[in-house]
């Protein structure tokens, strides 16, 4: 499983550096906005989401009606999604010079939502998932080694993305041993998807406030700065979200067994999450000390003096992903026992805060200041999450 961790890594960062040297920090923005943009999109085609098709799915009696309800949900908001965009090309609400690579941004949030990652949760198959990730990963460095050069453009980049992204759907799919995931969109069971998209309304929420606290700055780096502000924040930003494919799925992996051992008891839950915390803490402490002592310096050898600039902020958001590493173990521990309203509070509390204070601060210092907030922000998730697990842990 490491093994299968550690390449998803490499290839992560090796195609962010051949992209970010190759492209420079305008188009990097230009196609760090227009991925900001699929974020945004993704949210919304996301309905029922992981988090609550997991645990559908091992609640379920039948389990591939539960499979159903989910892409069939999936696939109604999608052809949603699909005639509003239709509508704002023929009302030409598109910048001419931004059509070529919204035309292709358009399609990545419907791959993206019909990964199968929740499915590898399910019935888990984490060394599969794993593998469909190394995947993705894979044919992303070897497009862009093959096929992009010094001066390539934003359009190059969402190419490679496009093109892995729908490898990894059929990919992923044939390893979860559901060849065909469109077999599962049945017109007659959309009543019933729509109960669950609504009884799924408070994790649906939740992510909203989760993307707020963790991805909407990178938009707000183009809105309230410049476009090159936004290239530059971006390489940090991607060095740190390839550290996070690595660690954060650790705290994912052990979300069925938390829902079982929850079952048993709340104290078993909280014992096996003191384990875990407890090492993950000590490993973490090293890494933050050489992360700030050697990584700016590093960082700029990597990607160059245009980039340096990035260099702290870098170190401050691989920081945050340790944060987010640990607060992971209490944070799926409390969703393994449905406690989705009481994070839904947690997480829209921390993103008021987190909005209000990068709209106020970033014009003024930047991405420091993005940084830094991401930081506090998801260290004061992991100081709440873990006073509640406690909570619930020491209840009879």
């Amino acid at each position: 499983m490491l093994v299968w961790q550690a390449l998803i890594l490499v290839f992560t960062l090796a195609s962010s550096i051949w992209i970010a040297r190759s492209l420079g920090p305008f188009e990097l923005g230009r196609s760090g906005f227009i991925l900001a943009t699929v974020s945004q999109v993704l949210l919304v085609i996301s309905v029922c989401p992981n988090t609550y098709a997991v645990r559908l799915i091992k609640q379920s009696a039948n389990v591939e009606d539960a499979i159903s309800l989910v892409v069939t949900g999936r696939a109604f908001v999608a052809i949603i999604y699909l005639l509003v965009l239709s509508l704002a090309l023929v009302f030409g609400l598109i910048p001419a010079e931004w059509m070529d690579i919204v035309l292709l941004g358009s399609l990545l949030p419907i791959l993206m939502a019909f990964q199968p990652l929740w499915l590898f949760q399910a019935f888990e198959k984490q060394v599969a998932q794993l593998k469909m990730s190394a995947c993705i990963a894979a044919i992303v460095l070897v497009y862009t080694v093959s096929f992009i050069r010094k001066g390539g453009t934003a359009d190059e980049e969402l190419t490679a993305r496009l093109i892995a992204l729908l490898i990894g759907l059929i990919v992923g799919w044939w390893l979860i041993g559901k060849v065909n995931p469109f077999k599962y969109v049945k017109l007659r069971k959309l009543n019933r998807s729509l109960v669950e998209i609504w009884n799924s309304r408070t994790l649906f929420i939740t992510q909203i406030t989760m993307y707020v606290i963790v991805g909407l700055e990178l938009p707000l780096m183009a809105y309230l700065l410049e476009i090159e502000e936004l290239g530059k924040y971006r390489t940090a930003t991607q060095l740190a979200l390839g550290l996070n494919a690595f660690i954060a799925i650790l705290p994912m992996i052990y979300y069925p067994e938390f829902i079982e051992l929850k079952k048993q008891s709340n104290r078993l839950l909280w014992n096996r999450q003191k384990v875990l915390s407890s090492y993950l803490t000590i490993s973490v402490i090293p890494v933050v000390v050489l992360v700030f002592v050697l990584g700016p310096m590093a960082f700029t050898w990597v990607f160059g003096e245009t980039f340096s600039d990035a260099g702290i902020p870098f170190a401050i958001l691989v920081c945050s992903k340790l944060v987010v590493l640990i607060a992971g173990v209490f944070a799926w521990g409390l969703w393994a026992g449905s406690k989705d309203l009481a994070i839904l509070i947690l997480f829209s509390v921390v993103g008021a805060v987190t909005l209000s204070s990068n709209i106020l601060l970033i014009p003024r210092f930047g991405m420091m200041a993005a940084s830094s907030i991401h930081f506090l922000g998801q260290f004061g998730i992991l100081i709440v999450t873990f006073m509640m697990a406690k909570r619930e842990g020491l209840k009879v």
